[in-house]
């Protein structure tokens, strides 16, 4: 016996249904919440009684200083040892002589123009540190 394929019945998406009541033991009835008006579309003016409680930032997403407010003031710059600053300066001529010779040249010597740069930038900050007393000093 052969029975014939019946086709889907494409209605039935159509079909209302609706979920059957489930009451538990022990529960209470809750409130119904209030009606919910349609949210305002970005160009509307706000609605009355919409006002925020504190005015908001520029970004709205941190809360403005007191009026009264006074940044901190930075600690002046720490001046540089000597011999810090006489590195700082070779560095820089070290930067200027590479821009100078082009980039080429540069290329010919990247090997030992980058472990110059190295070693001026580690003697730096080894005479920078603070409280050092042979700061001024070449060190070996």
């Amino acid at each position: 016996m052969r029975t014939e394929h019946q086709p889907a019945n494409r209605d039935e998406d159509d079909i209302l249904t609706s979920p059957l009541p489930v009451i538990l033991p022990g529960a209470t009835s809750v409130p119904r919440p209030a009606p919910v008006e349609a949210p305002r579309g970005p160009f509307e003016p706000a609605r009355p009684g919409q006002g925020s409680v504190r005015p908001a930032s520029v970004t709205g997403s941190v809360e403005l200083p007191p009026a009264d407010y006074q940044p901190p003031v930075p600690p002046p710059p720490r001046a540089l040892a000597p011999g810090a600053a006489a590195k700082l300066d070779q560095i820089k001529d070290l930067y200027v002589t590479a821009e100078a010779i082009g980039p080429d040249a540069l290329d010919k010597h990247f090997d030992q123009v980058s472990q110059r740069q190295r070693e001026l930038i580690r003697e730096f900050f080894q005479r920078s540190e603070p409280g050092d007393a042979e700061a001024g000093r070449p060190q070996s």
